[in-house]
């Protein structure tokens, strides 16, 4: 987004000084009738890596009067620039005004309309105890800056004649003592309410800039509906990229529109048009331009109103990439919890960071191949969901393979979480199944024996019994690799982990490989040299190479075998099995330890280790479900720390929403935590 960087202006000083100077560029621009977004049809290029100013400290503002002089107008471009309104309260405001009618003469108190920005709220005129509410809601908006009720801008209808008495007397019942101005504008153009910045007669719409500590994005993004695409903003202070924020008070939820104001993150192998897919290769975003589509899983997301703030750091093409040497091209998001030194895991990376650490990111878009957001959310903390496999829900996400690649999604609230699965995962069939009510728990010994004497066990054990408790049944102990031999569904004789021990990694990379052929071709025609890719891509593409077409026959046969074993016989057709199993690092996993390099790293397929496998092979759907924390030694700081404990749940193919709507009611009744924290600590 066009910025004006050095733009951070103090409103604690607030001077009568115009910003005409800033203002200069708008005058070239069309002079045809305003429509709603096409100020972004004029936006040239974004300004990027430039420092805001350190504001000053904090002060009491005093927003009712202009701001300070812009300085370096000159370096503005005409879209947006930034206000600082405190020392941490930073705001991206729109040049060109909203297309609404203009704000009345002032109505209460003696400030004239500024001629500068001045932070001021819209609200709907009505009685004082509804404005008293909506005053103390938007205090809850975490875009809100106590600012904004110092000047108010009521919304009213053409006939309403408002007095200064009863505006008085209305801020007084509306426990609004603080307002210094009340301007009053006609409603016939609807004004969402929430706050503004006024200039003159009129109101500009912001963005809360926040700083991304955790280095969790790749670039933020602001969406242009007018030409169904999305802009990249890159503002940066004190060396972190500042994320624009909208007002949850701009999206009221509606029937049409029930994430209005969803705050949600995109994983950056996923396809936003307007800006590229890099798949956090330098050599890829080198090749490639904007994506001109949106994928089919955000375009959804979208058109019921959920807010697409940013892209997510992952790991390169979503590989197995540890921290730190693995990440070459990009670094590492940080991972918030415990003391703040520990891996964050891969591969949607970034996507379960941002939700692990920032209270105003509400959920995240990630891919699970072979457990790509399991892992990171069961380290973090968080609700995640690999879904029942289907195709329907992969255009616009950069493939591995697509036999097992899937989206997924992260939350920290389970509420939020069963309610946004049911808008993704619609298209898997679920709604047209009977009502799902799992009668046995499944207790697979094959997983749960290593478990046993580490400190999370028990943590596990205490939500295993509540799981019980809440099904009002006992768990059904089983041996899956004994299940398997008394079955023999692949009429071999083989064990589970002699059947299966080259099918995952051969689907891996062979997709890989081939994927990416082109990718290397172009590459290498333009630019004359093989693009750069980090080791394990470069492992992964070796052993690609010698997969030959009877290998990955076999591979697809396995798959299929598994896959109707595990749906029909250990799940049931009948929809009312649930297997348990436990989830984790079996100790803190640091991201200063310098590991193997990927060819010397071990390639044998450990079954009982891979839990996660299990759904990726058979195509079924799998949560993951904080249960709560256990004190770990730190080595970074010689004291304790307290890690997340999760567990796993997996459940027959086309039950994803019941899945997570069992989660939704347990956390209801108390079988559950509920919603997690953002920082050190899950609960």
């Amino acid at each position: 987004m066009p910025v004006c960087p050095s733009a951070a202006v103090a409103i604690d000083n607030c001077s009568n000084t115009p910003i005409e100077d800033c203002l200069v560029r708008l005058k070239s621009m069309s002079t045809s009738p305003f429509h709603p977004m096409s100020w972004f049809q004029r936006w040239r290029g974004w300004v990027t890596q430039r420092q805001l100013p350190t504001p000053k400290p904090a002060q009491t503002p005093q927003p009712s009067t202009p701001p300070q002089e812009l300085k370096n107008a000159s370096d503005c471009n005409d879209a947006t620039v930034v206000l600082t309104l405190s020392s941490d309260s930073h705001y991206l405001v729109r040049l060109q005004a909203l297309p609404v009618a203009d704000v009345g003469q002032v109505q209460y108190g003696f400030q004239p309309a500024p001629s500068g920005f001045c932070p001021a709220s819209v609200f709907n005129y009505e009685t004082s105890e509804n404005l008293r509410l909506k005053s103390h809601q938007f205090g809850l908006d975490d875009e809100f800056d106590k600012s904004f009720l110092s000047t108010i801008v009521l919304v009213v209808t053409n006939t309403q004649i408002v007095a200064e008495s009863a505006i008085k007397t209305l801020l007084g019942q509306a426990e609004l003592s603080n307002v210094k101005s009340v301007f009053l504008i006609q409603g016939l153009n609807k004004v969402p309410e929430g706050p503004y910045f006024l200039q003159g007669q009129k109101l500009h719409q912001t963005w809360r800039l926040c700083p991304d500590v955790y280095e969790a994005f790749h670039l933020p993004t602001i969406y242009d509906p007018s030409l169904d695409k999305f802009i990249g903003v890159t503002v940066m202070h004190d060396g972190k990229l500042m994320i624009p924020v909208p007002s949850r008070m701009h999206f009221p939820k509606s029937k049409a529109k029930p994430l209005n104001g969803v705050r949600i993150t995109v994983k950056e192998v996923i396809d936003l048009a307007g800006v590229k897919t890099s798949g956090q290769s330098r050599s890829y975003e080198r090749l490639y331009g904007a994506r001109t589509e949106t994928a089919h899983i955000v375009k959804l997301l979208v058109s019921l109103g959920a807010v697409i703030i940013g892209k997510t750091k992952c790991t390169q093409f979503a590989s197995s990439d540890q921290p730190t040497a693995d990440w070459i091209d990009y670094h590492c998001p940080w991972n918030p919890r415990g003391d703040g030194y520990l891996s964050p895991r891969g591969s949607s990376t970034g996507t379960c960071v941002a939700l692990a650490g920032y209270r105003w990111c509400d959920a995240g878009v990630g891919t699970d191949t072979g457990g790509s957001i399991r892992g990171p959310a069961t380290v973090m903390g968080l609700y995640a969901i690999r879904p029942t496999h289907s195709l329907k829900l992969l255009p616009g996400i950069l493939p591995i393979h697509r036999d097992i690649d899937t989206p997924g999604l992260v939350c920290r609230n389970p509420d939020l979480f069963h309610q946004l699965s049911g808008h993704m995962f619609r298209c898997n069939g679920e709604d047209s199944k009977p009502a799902w009510k799992p009668t046995v728990l499944l207790y697979p010994e094959d997983y749960w024996q290593f478990w046993r004497d580490n400190p999370a066990g028990a943590v596990m054990e205490a939500a295993v019994q509540k799981l019980e408790d809440y099904l009002n049944t006992t768990r059904t102990r089983t041996t899956l690799s004994d299940r398997w031999l008394k079955d023999n569904p692949s009429g071999t004789d083989a064990s589970i982990e002699g059947y299966l021990q080259d099918t995952f990694m051969t689907f891996l990379w062979q997709g890989y490989y081939e994927n990416f052929s082109t990718f290397r071709k172009e590459y290498e025609k333009k630019f004359g040299a093989p693009p750069y890719v980090h080791p394990v891509i470069q492992d992964c593409w070796q052993h690609g190479e010698r997969i030959t077409p009877q290998s990955l026959d076999q591979a697809h046969k396995h798959k299929a075998v598994y896959s109707k074993w595990l749906r029909e016989t250990i799940l049931g057709a009948g929809f009312n099995v649930v297997m348990v199993y436990p989830v984790g690092d079996y100790e803190p996993f640091y991201r200063d330890v310098y590991r193997l390099d990927p060819k010397d790293r071990s390639q044998a397929y450990d079954w009982h280790q891979r839990e996660d496998h299990q759904a990726s092979l058979g195509g079924v759907p799998s949560v993951v479900v904080p249960v709560g924390q256990v004190a770990q030694p730190s080595k970074i700081t010689g004291k304790t720390q307290d890690l997340p404990v999760a567990i796993s749940l997996m459940s027959a193919a086309g039950t994803d929403t019941q899945l997570t709507g069992m989660l939704h009611d347990m956390a209801k009744k108390g079988y559950l935590r509920g919603e997690v924290k953002v920082g050190t600590q899950t609960f």
